[in-house]
Formats: C-alpha cells, sequence, structure tokens
C-alpha cells in the first residue's frame, strides 16, 4: 500500500522464535506512536467533543479511508480503538490492518468481520460481494 499521512505506517518488523516454544515464532512490528485513540477521546469529553476536533479529525478520516478506498482497500474493523490519534498535535491515523483486505467485487467475501455495531447495513444482510467503493454492495445480496 502507498503511504498516506493518515495511515499507521509500518517501520520494520522482526521475526523470533518464542523462547517458551520453539515451534512458535513471534513477530513484533515497529509502526507510528501516537498515544491515544478515538475511544478515550469520546470517553474524556463526556460533555461531547468540541466542534472544531470533530472537525480536524473528520477531515482526515476521511482522507484515509479514500486513500484506502483508492487502493481497493477495505479495512473491516474500522472502531474507535483503532483510529489513533496524538491529541497534542491534532494527528489522527487509521490503525490495525489485520482484518483488511484487497477487495474485487467480482469475488465473495465473508461478511463476519469486524464488531457487528460497526459493519456497513449491506454486511448485517449478509452481503459476500463487496468493494472498497461506497454503495456498490448495497444490492449484491445472496
Amino acid at each position: 500500500m502507498k503511504p498516506h499521512e493518515n495511515i499507521v505506517r509500518l517501520h520494520y518488523y522482526a521475526e523470533q522464535a518464542d523462547v517458551t516454544d520453539n515451534d512458535t515464532r513471534l513477530l513484533t512490528l515497529f509502526m507510528d506512536y501516537l498515544p491515544s485513540n478515538l475511544h478515550t477521546l469520546i470517553q474524556d469529553h463526556t460533555t461531547g467533543i468540541p466542534l472544531e476536533l470533530i472537525r480536524v479529525y473528520s477531515k482526515q478520516l476521511l482522507s484515509g479511508l479514500a486513500h484506502l478506498a483508492s487502493q481497493n482497500i477495505v479495512h473491516r474493523d474500522l472502531v474507535p480503538r483503532n483510529i489513533l490519534i496524538d491529541p497534542e498535535r491534532k494527528i489522527l491515523k487509521i490503525a490495525d490492518f489485520g482484518c483488511a483486505k484487497v477487495v474485487n467485487p467480482e469475488h465473495p467475501n465473508h461478511p463476519h468481520v469486524g464488531v457487528w455495531q460497526y459493519r456497513g447495513v449491506e454486511l448485517l444482510f449478509g452481503a459476500t460481494r463487496y468493494s472498497s467503493q461506497a454503495g456498490t454492495s448495497l444490492y449484491i445480496l445472496r
């Protein structure tokens, strides 16, 4: 995937044997560090997030999602804890691509990914063919 300022970047990775089990390999990822996430921001602002922060973070989130869509990548687990933020610098980055997938609307996909509260409506109705483009999968139900 091409780098983008609102997508967490993988700088380096290291693989090593587990000291307790030689048959198990451990993978360590070295990525951008942001000290907080959207979930924490929501919890900290019990009376509501200031409108200026909503604007700043929404623009960055949509920019990151547009970049993923341009690469035909669907995150599939976009929840507040996977949206990292740096409140001091007002930077937002999308993280945790463990469920992400490069999609082709012609190939079937599993609709049960991520937390159900954050699934698209087409996935709740059982769609198995979807793409990164908004609205393209609404009518492709099984």
